[in-house]
């Protein structure tokens, strides 16, 4: 009875660990360096976050109208104006493409706090192109060109919200007009032309 009693608390403790054992991966700007020198980064830079070691790439932005831009930049600053902690990243004119090599982790689920403060959006997952006003406005789920399908959620009471994504988040190739060092192989893009950027974090 006693050893049916310790299997049975052995398999709790090991079902709580396992739940607490879930891989994230926390992106907060505080910790950034950078392919290029200066504090403005145009397409092409690639960003490295050292705590985690996650890349992220510096991409062209795709306007409204259907045209896109190579001139615009990103810049880590301070402000708080995607309602988070530190320092934010800040999208002019760009997308951010982060890169988390499947053989990592498998993902499941995005969130990131936002502030949008003008303009369109971008937002790339799974291999499809997503190009509103707001984040609020993208349809749901976004169904993925190769089967399956993310559902998101957006809290928002703008300029500052919150986006998330859950489902079998796969990485894909985008081919964009800019050198980099990097093959084009991304887990999410996401971008904007007044767009500030805080707390990313991936989950399984």
């Amino acid at each position: 009875m006693k050893f049916k009693y310790l299997f049975i608390v052995l398999t709790f403790f090991i079902f709580i660990l396992g739940g607490c054992l879930e891989k994230t991966i926390h992106i907060d700007f505080e910790n950034i360096s950078s392919s290029a020198t200066g504090n403005s980064f145009d397409p092409g830079t690639v960003l490295t976050d050292n705590n985690t070691g996650v890349k992220i790439v510096v991409l062209p932005f795709q306007w409204s109208n259907g045209n896109s831009t190579s001139t615009g930049f990103a810049e880590i600053v301070s402000g708080n104006k995607a309602g988070g902690s530190g320092k934010d990243i800040h999208c002019d004119n760009v997308c951010l493409g982060f890169i988390i090599p499947e053989s990592e982790m498998n993902i499941n689920k995005f969130t990131a706090k936002f502030g949008e403060y003008g303009g369109n959006i971008n937002l790339i997952v799974n291999d499809k192109w997503q190009n509103f006003e707001n984040f609020d406005m993208i349809p749901s789920p976004i169904l993925s060109p190769n089967g399956g399908s993310v559902t998101i959620n957006v809290s928002s009471g703008l300029p500052l919200g919150t986006i998330e994504l859950l489902g079998k988040i796969n990485n894909f190739y985008e081919s964009f007009p800019v050198e980099t060092d990097l093959d084009s192989l991304y887990s999410i893009i996401i971008g904007g032309q007044e767009l500030w950027l805080d707390d990313v974090i991936f989950s399984e």
